[in-house]
C-alpha cells in the first residue's frame, strides 16, 4: 500500500523536474538565438558602414579604418559561428532521456542550486530559480559528470551533494 502512495508522488516530482528542465532548455535556446540575432544585426551594420565609406585622400586613415572593420567582422563572425554551434548542441538535447549519472543533458539539483549540463552559458533564471548552465568540459562540469545521486563533490572548497539528477 505504501508503494501506491510513493509511486504517484515520485511520478509527479519527476514530471515537475522534466517541466522545469524543459523551461530551462527553452530559456537557453532563446538566449543563444538572441545572441545570434545581435551578431547578425551588427554584421549588417558593419556592411552598411563599410559600403558607405569612401576612399579619401588620406589613404592611411582609410586603410586603418578598413582593417579595424575587418577585425570587427572577423570577431563577429567567430561569435556568430560559436553561437550557432551552441544552438545546435542545445537543439540535440533529448528531454525524454532519464539519467542515472550526471552527463550532457542532465539537470542536477544540489544544496547550492541547479546545474544544467549542456553548454556554457552561466547563470540563467527560470521561474525565479537560478540555474547554472554549464559545459561538461568546464571545471564544475568535469567534477559533476559521471557522478550519481547522493554523491558528493568538492568545488572551490564547497561541498555539493547531488540530490537529484533528471
Amino acid at each position: 500500500m505504501a508503494f501506491a502512495i510513493i509511486g504517484p508522488l515520485f511520478a509527479s516530482e519527476h514530471n515537475d523536474m522534466l517541466k522545469f528542465k524543459s523551461e530551462i532548455l527553452t530559456a537557453c535556446i532563446d538566449t543563444v538565438k538572441e545572441k545570434i540575432d545581435v551578431a547578425e544585426k551588427e554584421l549588417q551594420k558593419l556592411d552598411s558602414s563599410q559600403a558607405s565609406e569612401t576612399k579619401s585622400s588620406m589613404g592611411d586613415k582609410y586603410e586603418t579604418s578598413r582593417e579595424m572593420m575587418q577585425r570587427e567582422r572577423d570577431t563577429l563572425n567567430a561569435n556568430l559561428q560559436n553561437n550557432k554551434t551552441l544552438l545546435s548542441q542545445l537543439l540535440h538535447i533529448d528531454l525524454t532521456k532519464t539519467f542515472n549519472k550526471a552527463e550532457i543533458g542532465s539537470l542536477i539539483e544540489t544544496e547550492q542550486g541547479y546545474y544544467f549540463v549542456s553548454v556554457g552559458l552561466g547563470k540563467v533564471t527560470v521561474n525565479d530559480q537560478t540555474v547554472f548552465v554549464i559545459s561538461a568540459l568546464s571545471p564544475i562540469g568535469k567534477l559533476l559528470v559521471g557522478n550519481s545521486k547522493g554523491n558528493v563533490v568538492i568545488f572551490n572548497g564547497q561541498k555539493l551533494t547531488l540530490r537529484e539528477i533528471s
